[in-house]
């Protein structure tokens, strides 16, 4: 009995780990991207937004598209509110402030001057937005989404 509550918790843990995705940051996006450019997915949040959470579970814990994502993506989980200033591809972006969200943020996300959470963002191999949806994007439109944007990228000019 022990032995088997031991290979069943082994089990669930290793499965939870390969099922994770391998965020990137902003700040070293420019690196990776100059030894292979990839499409990117961009996942605009913020700490208080429940959809969010609930698609990083339902959807990017998910065994599959965590490993497509990983092997064919770079993916960045960027904060809305994040208040550092970054820089994406040599143009500075200013961090968010009482009254304003991060200014990458607002430049991938919003939509008719709106930024709705979460928002989605695949950037092709040219850094050209492919795709954007705000709000709840489930597993099988993330799956659409995942090989329609990866057979789609141009190449790299």
């Amino acid at each position: 009995m022990l032995k088997k509550a031991f290979f069943y918790f082994f089990f669930v843990y290793s499965s939870a780990l390969i099922a994770q995705i391998n965020w990137t940051s902003v700040d070293s996006l420019p690196q990776l991207y100059k030894k292979e450019a990839k499409p990117i997915l961009l996942f605009i949040y913020t700490d208080w937004c429940k959809i969010c959470k609930m698609q990083e579970i339902s959807v990017f814990e998910d065994s599959f598209i965590s490993q497509k994502l990983n092997i064919d993506y770079y993916t960045v989980k960027l904060d809305a509110e994040d208040i550092a200033d970054r820089l994406f591809f040599g143009r500075n972006y200013q961090g968010a402030s009482s009254n304003k969200y991060h200014q990458l943020a607002q430049y991938f996300g919003e939509t008719n001057g709106k930024l709705i959470f979460p928002t989605t963002v695949v950037l092709n191999k040219n850094l050209e937005v492919m795709f954007k949806k705000d709000g709840y994007l489930g597993k099988e439109n993330m799956l659409k989404l995942l090989d329609l944007s990866y057979n789609f990228n141009p190449k790299v000019k």
